[in-house]
């Protein structure tokens, strides 16, 4: 017989194959109250648990309160970045004014994915209700944050900051566009994609713009996939249906490998009828690899990585600086005003 408690049980049938059978745990553990409180923060606490922490956290803020952020500063030292990333998320999403100091923190973090985390927590907010008191406090805060990593790789920050603090948001374009040829061009890149509900519907949403707006959008989401939770994430997310546009487009950049190392992760899921492009890709899209390819995901990982260091830089937007200066008339629109 076991000796788990109910909630205990919940998060081992979570780990069951079955998919109902995790789906009902999942549904159930949502309808939690805040007297489990105590016993998730506690669950949070083991290691084997760790994979569960979004599932936990989300539970625990449904009833958001500052005694709980006491209960879980373990967790802003945890040595998983991950969990830290998931913590810095949920945070900033709860959309509480006495949150805006850890938010700060967050921000303020050395490691790019926990400040990543934050941004997306503000970003999802700012599509939904906040209080007047959260956005004056958090905007000055966001607007630092940009200023002083302009290199993170997360452009819904500036959509952010502009729901927050129209006013920040205006003074940092106005900076941004003295002086930088390349800013006013990825804005746009952004204003058009996300115009659109998604992904799928971005792809044929280009046609009218030059053709580099089409790759600054599609390496982005791919790139940031990949940095976020892998190849496989990658696969079993929106942005995949990117991927013709993100091989043609650092082929168009230069950046042969990069080219060749998304082409391959394609096809690492073509050969086994999962790439979920078959409308956009045949077997003769891949004739040039070599018959008896067969490559792992870790080695595709690791090549995707070592393409970057062979260009000696970890940041997709200086593949797109670059592009500029030496091919711009993938920028540009046509006298015509129709483009490739």
């Amino acid at each position: 017989m076991s000796n788990e408690t109910p909630v205990e049980e919940l998060f081992t049938q979570m780990d069951s194959i079955r998919h109902a059978v995790r789906h009902s745990a999942e549904e159930t553990l949502r309808k939690t109250t805040k007297k489990h409180r105590k016993e998730l923060v506690e669950i949070l606490q083991r290691p084997e648990r760790h994979r569960h922490v979004r599932a936990i956290l989300e539970c625990l803020f449904q009833f958001p309160s500052r005694k709980l952020l006491e209960e879980l500063t373990f967790l802003l030292d945890h040595p998983s970045n991950g969990v830290r990333y998931e913590y810095a998320e949920i945070v900033a999403k709860s959309g509480k004014s006495y949150t805006v100091p850890l938010i700060e923190e967050f921000l303020r973090d050395p490691n790019h994915l926990v400040r990543l985390g934050a941004t997306n927590g503000l970003s999802d907010r700012a599509e939904s209700s906040f209080s007047k008191a959260f956005a004056r406090k958090v905007g000055p805060f966001l607007y630092r944050f940009i200023c002083d990593y302009p290199d993170d790789n997360a452009p819904w920050r500036y959509h952010a900051l502009e729901v927050y603090d129209p006013v920040l948001f205006q003074k940092y374009e106005a900076a941004c566009e003295e002086g930088d040829s390349l800013h006013p061009i990825v804005r746009e890149a952004f204003d058009v994609g996300e115009h659109f509900e998604s992904h799928r519907m971005a792809v044929s949403g280009f046609e009218t713009h030059p053709p580099g707006l089409k790759y600054i959008y599609a390496t982005h989401y791919v790139d940031a996939e990949i940095r976020n939770g892998g190849i496989s994430e990658l696969h079993g997310n929106s942005a995949w249906v990117l991927m013709p546009d993100a091989i043609e487009g650092m082929n168009r950049f230069g950046c042969r490998k990069l080219s060749e190392c998304l082409k391959e992760i394609v096809y690492y899921y073509h050969r086994k009828g999962r790439s979920k492009l078959k409308r956009r890709i045949t077997d003769e899209y891949f004739s040039d690899l070599p018959p008896r390819w067969n490559k792992s995901l870790d080695v595709l990982e690791d090549q995707y990585y070592s393409s970057f260091r062979r260009l000696k830089t970890d940041n997709v937007s200086d593949l797109w600086d670059r592009a500029l200066t030496k091919t711009p008339k993938l920028f540009e629109r046509s006298d015509s005003g129709e483009n490739e």
